[in-house]
């Protein structure tokens, strides 16, 4: 019997406290239990690393409190947007500033729940230019930038220009690298000093980027960068050889071509192609689409007509690189010749179409 009675006690104490605590929590104002700190609102900039003028989009978001009605009040250096401001204004797009330049961006958020919430961010953008050189081969002194060929070897060099504390650029040569190509991070490549990389096409030719991040050594400082390739065939071209200007590159022999002298200097030039495999590359040159085994395996041959004749032939080449099966091209060209077009001067030369000239 004492028992029940203790027990009842003990119920009828404990059903108070959990009545008091009740009235307690009910009593408190209903935006009491949204938390008031800052980290209940993140804000966003995109992209994270900047280029100098580029366009920047800093977002405001919550998960704890609906921003799209709550009082926005946006600030740079201090001073108030008053256009980017307003109920629900939870997007800043702005221009970043010069190479270098810092800027602070904040925001005053007032909250549907009369919570007051200050969030800022620096904005400091530092170029990083990217630099591509392929070892496909191209003549000298060609004016283009050329295309990237299958299976080329590509050599990519970056010129970061990170601005310190002192307002001073950062030796490139003391800056961190972190090189990916697509998703996946190039360990081997990246690290200190690590400044430029080598990336050789696959068998499978597919489309890729390189991305790089690049740091100061306390990591407080970044630029990033990136560049994509779609590599191509490589292609062939013929130029004539003028024995007194040399290699005539300012314009390709194209699809018909009249002869104005008994003979023709004829250069086909690999684009694209290996330069360091040429020496493995076949040349395989037709006329009238017999093959001249005669002639070899040369890039440049000559055309000699013979005395009287007049008509036409169909030159074609075509081109292999044994070390890299994607690398292949052809190319074909009509010589037309006729003895009252035609002058008496003539090159000379040992390669030489014998027929039909």
């Amino acid at each position: 019997m004492n028992f029940l009675k203790k027990t009842s006690v003990f119920l009828m104490i404990l059903s108070g406290v959990l009545l008091s605590s009740a009235a307690s929590i009910a009593a408190q104002p209903a935006h009491a239990q949204i938390p008031n700190s800052i980290s209940g609102v993140d804000l966003n900039m995109t992209p994270e690393t900047p280029q100098p003028g580029e366009t920047i989009t800093i977002e405001l978001q919550s998960y704890i409190t609906d921003l799209s009605g709550a009082q926005i009040v946006w600030y740079v250096d201090e001073k108030s947007v008053a256009e980017a401001s307003g109920t629900g204004k939870t997007k800043y797009i702005l221009k970043a500033p010069k190479n270098g330049v810092r800027l602070s961006v904040s925001a005053s958020i007032t909250t549907i729940e009369g919570r007051r919430v200050q969030k800022s961010i620096d904005i400091q953008p530092n170029a990083v230019d990217l630099v591509a050189e392929t070892n496909g081969f191209i003549p000298a002194l060609y004016p283009g930038k050329p295309l990237i060929a299958y299976q080329n070897t590509v050599k990519i060099i970056a010129m970061p220009h990170l601005v310190g504390t002192d307002g001073s650029e950062i030796n490139p040569k003391k800056l961190i690298y972190m090189w990916k190509r697509n998703s996946k991070v190039l360990q081997d490549q990246s690290g200190y000093g690590k400044q430029s990389i080598f990336i050789t096409g696959n068998v499978v030719p597919r489309p890729y980027t390189i991305w790089l991040d690049v740091s100061s050594i306390d990591g407080k400082i970044h630029g990033a960068s990136n560049i994509s390739f779609e590599e191509s065939d490589p292609s062939l071209a013929f130029y004539e050889d003028d024995p007194l200007y040399g290699t005539l590159y300012n314009k390709m022999i194209g699809d018909r071509f009249q002869l104005k002298n008994k003979e023709l200097n004829v250069l086909a030039v690999p684009y694209g192609f290996n330069a360091n495999d040429l020496e493995s590359t076949t040349f395989v040159w037709s006329i009238n689409s017999d093959e001249q085994p005669d002639l070899g395996n040369k890039r440049s041959v000559t055309l000699r007509v013979k005395e009287g004749a007049s008509g036409s032939s169909g030159i074609s080449l075509e081109t292999r690189n044994q070390q890299s099966i994607l690398q292949g091209a052809s190319a074909a060209f009509t010589a037309y010749f006729n003895p009252k077009k035609i002058s008496n001067s003539a090159y000379g030369g040992s390669d030489t179409f014998n027929n039909p000239f």
